[in-house]
C-alpha cells in the first residue's frame, strides 16, 4: 500500500472513529513491553479521540452519563524491565496515566517467563522440535515449565537477563511506579493460564500474587487474567481474594452495563502503527468483529 493510499485510508478511518465514539463509555488498552517510541505513537494515535485517565478515574467514568470523550485506560501486562526503564518515563512525560500487571514469581529477574524461554528455543536452533504454542498453553504451569527446563538443559540455552524486554522489573522499580502515581496490579504468580489450572491452584496464583506485592508495601486493586482466559468462578476468585476489578483480552470497548469487576481490553501489538491502530480500534467498536487473542475466539459475545 502507498504511503498516500495509507494517508487518505487512515483518515477515512479518523472520520469513522469520531463518529462511532459518540456516546461511548470508553476503551481500555492491553500493551506489553513498548517502548518509547512506541508508546509515543500510540498515544498520538489515540489522543484525538479519548480521554486518558487514571485507574481512580474508572469507577467513576463507568457510571458517568457525561457527554465527554470516551476515556481510554492504558494498561501494560508481565511487568518487564522495559516498563520500568522505557515505557513509565514516556507516560509520565506525556501526562498519561497507566495500570501495570506484574507477575510476582519473575520481579527481578529470578526466573524467566515461560514465552521468553520458548523463544530463545525457537532461536538457538531451527531443528529443535518443540511442542507448539497451543501445546504449551494447554499446560498447567507446572507442567509447562518442567517441558521448557528439559529443553533448555538438553541445548543449552539461556534466557538473556541483561535484555530489559526479557527481565523482570524489580521490586523497587514496581515501588518507584507506584510513587510516581502508576497503578500496580496482578497477573499471578507464573503467568498460570488459570482455566488449565486446578481450582486450589488457580486460587494460590491470584491470592498469593496480591499477598506477596502487598507485603512489599505496595497496593494491588486489580488483576489481569493471564492470556485473558477468564470463568466467572475465577472472577469470582479474584474478588474473594481481594482484588475490585479484572481484565480480561475480550476486544471490544466498554459499553454503560459493563462492571469493574470483569472488564473487556484491547490488544495492541508493539509495532503497531497509527492506521493499524484506528482500524482496530474502530474494528472494537463494533463488538463482534475481531477474535479474542485468548484463543477463545468470539466466544466472548456471549457473555455480554
Amino acid at each position: 500500500m502507498s504511503s498516500n493510499t495509507s494517508r487518505k485510508l487512515d483518515a477515512g478511518l479518523v472520520c469513522a472513529l469520531k463518529l462511532a465514539a459518540r456516546g461511548a463509555r470508553g476503551i481500555l488498552i492491553n500493551n506489553h513491553v513498548q517502548n518509547a517510541l512506541q508508546i509515543r505513537d500510540q498515544v498520538s494515535a489515540l489522543a484525538p479521540f479519548f480521554d486518558f485517565i487514571s485507574y481512580d478515574d474508572l469507577k467513576e467514568r463507568l457510571q458517568s452519563r457525561s457527554k465527554k470523550k470516551p476515556f481510554c485506560l492504558m494498561t501494560f501486562d508481565d511487568g518487564k524491565a522495559i516498563n520500568a526503564t522505557e515505557t513509565a518515563p514516556e507516560l509520565l512525560r506525556l501526562g498519561v496515566p497507566a495500570v501495570f500487571y506484574l507477575v510476582t514469581g519473575a520481579m527481578g529477574g529470578k526466573t524467566a517467563f515461560w514465552f521468553d524461554r520458548l523463544t530463545a528455543l525457537r532461536r538457538a536452533d531451527g531443528s529443535v522440535e518443540l511442542p507448539t504454542l497451543a501445546d504449551f498453553k494447554a499446560m498447567p504451569w507446572r507442567e509447562r515449565d518442567r517441558v521448557l527446563d528439559e529443553l533448555c538443559d538438553r541445548y543449552d540455552v539461556h534466557v538473556d537477563f541483561s535484555d530489559p524486554i526479557a527481565r523482570g522489573m524489580s521490586w523497587d522499580e514496581a515501588a518507584r511506579l507506584q510513587r510516581e502515581g502508576f497503578e500496580l496490579g496482578s497477573h499471578t504468580v507464573d503467568h498460570a493460564i488459570l482455566t488449565v489450572e486446578t481450582e486450589e491452584e488457580a486460587h494460590r496464583q491470584i491470592a498469593a500474587s496480591r499477598d506477596e506485592m502487598v507485603q512489599h508495601g505496595l497496593t494491588c486493586r486489580s488483576f489481569a487474567f493471564p492470556n485473558g482466559n477468564a470463568t466467572r468462578a475465577l472472577v469470582e476468585i479474584a474478588l474473594q481474594a481481594g482484588f475490585e476489578s479484572t481484565v480480561t483480552t475480550a476486544p471490544v470497548w466498554i459499553r454503560r452495563r459493563d462492571m469493574l469487576s470483569c472488564l473487556p481490553r484491547l490488544y495492541l501489538k508493539e509495532r503497531a502503527n497509527t492506521l493499524h491502530i484506528h482500524t482496530k480500534a474502530l474494528a472494537a467498536r463494533t463488538g463482534f468483529a475481531l477474535s479474542n487473542p485468548s484463543g477463545e475466539g468470539r466466544s466472548y459475545l456471549f457473555g455480554r
